[in-house]
């Protein structure tokens, strides 16, 4: 029966994708001209998008790009922003495999394409292009997320590459799997944590703390200090939005999401679990789909 399920979830999303492309914001913006430099990615791409001028009274607000690092808290910030009513793009769309992919192709049109389409993005690839948006969208906001300490974040991630097995961390780390390759994956975790830093501090860049927010996800918080809501104000103060306290009243506690616990306790036969089991053993075929849309509407269009 689950077999069932799944063949006919791989049917449904292949045939929307292919039969409805109109429906795919990967595919509605097309431009050719250069990207910003960024010396923090593998490679240069040959595409980017113009950005629309608008008056100022019909400016969307700014975009906000969450850039830690995986087990670092990106879900749970994510989560924050859609509170917030901010549109967003987490690692759970599978659209952002096929974006993972096209970056590691050097072609960041797909990226820029859905930056333009929302207003907050986490997790990977946006950790790996925060220079080109940071250049694109020059009012954006950036917020690297971190683990109270190295050891912590290490941990972390061991128990989460032990679960499943994902040919992107090769990218990211050097090794699919956590575990026998901690120094490895420790210096990534570090190199692009001080990246980050270097960058938003360099000439020519915004102030660090203007553009740029370091946020510790799981730094001890007092019960005094989450009764307050101090995490929600840390949040908020960053995004230029009402700090008061019905402000943070409404918004209740701050979201604690993808945890181990909650990933190991997620029922079978709910949607959501059923969908992201798709997703992960599926990949390769869902993103080829995309991959093969992708080119048939270059072709026609």
């Amino acid at each position: 029966m689950m077999l069932i399920s799944t063949l006919l979830g791989f049917g449904l999303i292949a045939a929307s994708l292919i039969l409805f492309p109109s429906k795919n914001p990967l595919f509605q913006f097309r431009s050719n001209s250069q990207t910003p430099p960024n010396p923090h990615v593998i490679q240069q791409s040959n595409n980017s998008l113009r950005v629309p001028i608008l008056p100022d009274k019909l400016k969307p607000k700014p975009k906000v790009f969450v850039i830690g690092l995986s087990k670092t808290g990106t879900t749970s910030l994510g989560d924050a922003l859609a509170r917030l009513s901010y549109t967003r793009v987490g690692w759970q769309d599978i659209r952002s495999r096929f974006l993972f992919r096209s970056w590691t192709r050097h072609d960041l049109s797909p990226l820029i394409a859905m930056a333009n389409m929302y207003e907050a993005f986490e997790d990977l690839p946006w950790a790996m292009v925060y220079a080109e948006m940071a250049t694109i969208f020059p009012d954006a906001k950036f917020i690297l997320t971190l683990r109270r300490s190295d050891e912590v974040w290490l941990k972390s991630i061991l128990d989460h590459t032990d679960r499943r097995i994902w040919d992107g961390h090769r990218v990211i780390y050097g090794a699919t799997r956590g575990r026998g390759h901690e120094e490895a994956y420790l210096k990534a975790y570090k190199n692009h944590t001080e990246s980050v830093r270097k960058y938003f501090s360099s000439s020519g860049e915004a102030i660090k703390g203007s553009r740029l927010l370091e946020f510790i996800i799981d730094a001890p918080e007092s019960e005094e200090e989450k009764e307050r809501g101090d995490r929600w104000s840390v949040l908020l103060r960053f995004l230029d939005m009402d700090d008061g306290q019905e402000t943070r009243k409404v918004l209740g506690e701050f979201p604690k999401s993808n945890g181990k616990t909650s990933w190991g306790n997620r029922d079978p036969f709910r949607f959501w679990w059923t969908l992201d089991r798709i997703t992960y053993h599926g990949e390769d075929l869902l993103v080829g789909v995309l991959e093969w849309q992708s080119w048939l509407s270059n072709l026609i269009f």
